[in-house]
């Protein structure tokens, strides 16, 4: 559930972009108390929502526009136009 759209499709190795993609969903959970993805289907479908970005952005109405901004900074599907670990630490919300 919390895996990078890249790490499910096996493009190359495991990077830290899939590690900021993984932040990401941890954010949004904790912030909004759900998950960002149905949790009630099976694998594939699963698999699809997240190779979509089908994300629920329905929560994020009542969060600070940094926060919003945080998270969906780490869940661009493009790896390379994710926040890296340095560029996260400094953005204006943490």
């Amino acid at each position: 559930m919390y895996a990078a759209p890249e790490a499910l499709e096996s493009q190359g190795a495991y990077r830290e972009p899939s590690d900021m993609w993984s932040i990401g969903i941890l954010t949004y959970t904790l912030l909004t108390g759900f998950f960002p993805f149905k949790n009630n289907v099976d694998e594939a479908e699963l698999r699809r929502s997240i190779a979509k970005k089908d994300i629920n952005w329905q929560p994020f109405a009542h969060l600070p526009p940094e926060a919003v901004d945080f998270i969906e900074s780490l869940l661009h599907l493009d790896p390379k136009r994710r926040l890296n670990s340095e560029e996260a630490l400094e953005h204006v919300w943490i």
